[in-house]
């Protein structure tokens, strides 16, 4: 019972940026021990294309990744990260984290990530996903001044968020063959990015990236069914066929 009441209780995270549909947080330890940070690690399915889920992740270790985090503060202008949690609004529950990592004030660039541990929480994942890169993304522009916000994707196993990620400005700059690697499992990798010229656009259309949810269902149902990302790929592969014909055919 006390278990269940924790789970009711709102979190004592302090809001950085409000959204519409969800809040982006500055992590603490709670989210360790109330939300079950470590965990979203673990999840070997939810996991299947990152980087973690290699090797188990403990409360010890997210509590070290955890001082990391807090002690970039201080950096400022040296500052490598920007890591928040990604809330829902009721109870202010974590259910995710979105960073901005490989931060880089002399290129004015930064490499953006997220990481959905309990999409459960929120009653449109896809979206509350979206939202979170959205103003994550426009801050790294608007109050960071960054010039370009990147971001590798496997392919073509998300290619539906790659897709979705179209909605909020970033754009595919090119596929690099074989480079996603997970066991035995190998697949491409799309890389993706926003540029602040496009930001200025997308600012002027909607007030912002995100604008609001109405909007953004808007742009959805205007997309094209093909992504960039697939028309890039069909039109490399080809390309490639027809150039390469002068070594490969016989």
């Amino acid at each position: 019972m006390v278990i269940e009441k924790q789970k009711l209780t709102k979190r004592a995270y302090k809001v950085f940026i409000e959204g519409e549909l969800i809040n982006l947080c500055i992590p603490n330890e709670e989210a360790i021990e109330l939300d079950g940070w470590a965990d979203w690690f673990n999840d070997l399915k939810n996991q299947k294309n990152t980087r973690h889920g290699i090797f188990p992740n403990t409360s010890q270790n997210q509590k070290r990744i955890l001082k990391e985090i807090q002690s970039q503060i201080d950096k400022v202008d040296n500052q490598e990260i920007l890591a928040l949690l990604i809330c829902e609004k009721k109870n202010n529950q974590a259910f995710g984290i979105c960073s901005l990592q490989s931060i880089n004030f002399s290129n004015k660039s930064a490499e953006i990530a997220i990481n959905i541990g309990n999409p459960g929480l929120s009653s449109m994942p896809g979206m509350a996903s979206l939202e979170s890169m959205a103003l994550l993304a426009e801050h790294g522009f608007r109050v960071m001044g960054l010039e370009r916000i990147y971001a590798g994707q496997a392919y073509p196993n998300l290619l539906r968020w790659n897709k979705l990620m179209e909605i909020i400005g970033f754009k595919t700059e090119g596929i690099t063959r074989n480079t996603f690697k997970k066991g035995h499992d190998v697949s491409d990798t799309v890389l993706i990015a926003c540029n602040y010229e496009d930001y200025l656009i997308l600012r002027d259309i909607r007030g912002s990236l995100w604008g609001d949810l109405s909007l953004i269902k808007r742009a959805l149902k205007a997309q094209p069914k093909l992504s960039i990302a697939e028309k890039i790929n069909e039109a490399m592969l080809e390309i490639e066929k027809e150039h390469f014909k002068f070594i490969f055919n016989k």
